[in-house]
């Protein structure tokens, strides 16, 4: 079945973790716990960074060679084609992925996927980074449940978003000496603290355990002192304890760093 897997796909998966867990689904791994131990890697090794980022500006641009457009954003030797473009046609562009090697695909409206290196993108034509039109953001998993703040540092009315949750993140901002990332491309007001999605490594001081929301001891294993570990967002408490999120459902007491 070459649509075994068509949920792990960059315009299937909303997230790094739904890709995860659709690889699961497919029946590719036996572990039941190969979803969350993915997503581990890829939160803990930032594996993100090798992620397209995606921008939704719209703009038109010439065809800079004939050939054909593809259904999907993925590598075109396993994308079926959908439809043909002329050199030096116009077309309009909706959405652009811009892979970590800096190549492009893009969204012709109507037509289908193009390679980046197909299209004239001269100046005259694409927007500048300044407009307000450029939207591109960088999907992130939320790590730590989190308060959303408006420009101003101020603790915003929308209600807070829960730990787990992927969300698309549009640039780093620096508000009162803290970075937030702002969180809606729409709304320029809404900010949430970058340490809650990015983390920031901390040493162990004593051998530690990990525990999960509940409180309970997962495991045998134990992380050594002296080891570093990305921690995300500030302690949380779990029966008056106070603990450090280090991973989705993880977490190892506040006392052992």
């Amino acid at each position: 079945g070459g649509l075994r897997y068509s949920k792990t796909w960059l315009e299937n998966a909303s997230s790094p973790s739904a890709a995860a867990k659709a690889i699961k689904a497919a029946g590719y791994a036996t572990d039941k716990n190969y979803a969350s131990k993915l997503i581990n890697h890829i939160t803990s090794y930032n594996l993100t960074k090798y992620d397209p980022v995606y921008s939704g500006t719209n703009y038109t641009a010439k065809v800079a060679k004939s050939g054909a457009t593809y259904l999907y954003p993925t590598d075109h030797s396993v994308s079926p084609k959908k439809s043909y473009v002329t050199a030096g046609q116009t077309v309009t562009v909706t959405k652009t992925y811009t892979y970590y090697n800096g190549k492009k695909r893009m969204y012709l409206k109507g037509l289908g996927w193009i390679n980046g290196e197909d299209l004239n993108t001269g100046s005259s034509q694409a927007p500048s980074a300044h407009t307000s039109a450029t939207v591109s953001g960088q999907m992130k998993i939320l790590m730590h449940s989190a308060a959303i703040y408006t420009s101003t540092g101020a603790k915003s009315s929308a209600k807070s978003v829960k730990a787990g949750k992927s969300m698309m993140t549009y640039g780093l901002v620096t508000i009162n000496g803290a970075k937030y990332y702002r969180v809606n491309s729409a709304s320029a007001d809404q900010f949430i603290k970058a340490s809650n999605f990015d983390g920031s490594p901390r040493k162990l001081k004593h051998n530690a355990y990990l525990y999960n929301s509940k409180g309970k001891r997962v495991g045998k294993s134990k992380w050594l002192k002296g080891s570093s570990h990305t921690v995300y967002g500030g302690s949380v408490k779990i029966k008056h304890k106070q603990y450090y999120i280090v991973g989705l459902n993880q977490y190892v007491k506040k006392g052992n760093f």
